[in-house]
């Protein structure tokens, strides 16, 4: 994971068993995780830049997620061509994935249209899960082995919060994804 935020992705996928790394350029991010969100202790945590501990790592993830912000869009270069085609040699193998939190202001924004339209020309398989008409909302951006993916379900359900989150999941459906051009 790229991005650590209150470290809910990492603590809910360390529960279903998989082994998570978080790399977060704020070491602040981490000690707030652990200390108010309950971040597991066992979790790989490093403080590095996402780009620069991917070329310097040369392990190889079954997944990597996408969600480091700077305010509400992703920093350039981590969403540049070049970083996605970094992160594709960083996957194990041909089934590995690309899973990018985008935030959406509104139907309008294109920004999870021109993240698709970047990983497009890195990978084959690209899917934008979103749910329109939604202000203020986050749509994930997909490559990989992502045609057959279903959309997401409360299957870990919180102890708070379970009917908000469910209904939210609910809205989130495969949409088309395009650039729009402008008219001249």
């Amino acid at each position: 994971m790229i991005g650590c935020g209150g470290g809910s992705l990492g603590t809910m996928l360390d529960r279903a068993g998989v082994r998570v790394t978080i790399v977060d350029i704020n070491p602040s991010a981490f000690q707030i995780a652990h200390k108010y969100f309950g971040l597991p202790r066992e979790i790989d945590c490093h403080v590095a830049d996402g780009r620069d501990f991917l070329r310097a790592d040369r392990r190889r993830y079954d997944a990597i997620v996408l969600d480091a912000y700077s305010g509400r869009r992703i920093p350039d270069h981590l969403c540049a061509e070049a970083f996605f085609g970094l992160v594709q040699t960083r996957l194990k193998n041909a089934a590995g994935f690309l899973f990018a939190n985008v935030h959406a202001g509104h139907d309008l924004d294109v920004m999870p249209d021109r993240v698709a339209a970047k990983l497009n020309n890195v990978w084959a398989d690209v899917r934008l899960l979103d749910a329109r008409g939604m202000p203020d909302r986050n749509a994930i951006v997909m490559a990989g082995k992502v045609r057959n993916l279903a959309p997401p379900a409360l299957h870990m359900p919180p102890s708070v919060g379970a009917d908000e989150i469910a209904r939210d999941l609910s809205l989130l459906v495969f949409r088309p994804w395009h650039l729009r051009r402008r008219k001249a």
